[in-house]
């Protein structure tokens, strides 16, 4: 379980999430069990599995495939 925020889109199917100190790519699959569109800044709950680590670009992240995600309400 992730409790973050949302810096940025990289490809159509992964984005960036901030949750503390640490980044990760989080893959959204095409088909998902949630609605919405999660724009950077935006606070997201998520239940996700570690599938590995990715490097896009200039960055090397641990790759979280989410299972489940919402918007968070509430301070992080």
């Amino acid at each position: 379980v992730i409790e973050g925020v949302v810096t940025e889109g990289v490809t159509a199917n992964i984005g960036v999430i901030q949750a503390g100190t640490k980044s990760v790519f989080l893959f959204l699959p095409t088909k998902k069990a949630w609605g919405g569109e999660y724009a950077a800044g935006t606070r997201v709950e998520v239940v996700a599995v570690v599938v590995g680590s990715q490097t896009l670009g200039d960055r090397t992240l641990p790759l979280l495939r989410a299972v489940w995600m919402r918007p968070a309400f509430g301070a992080q």
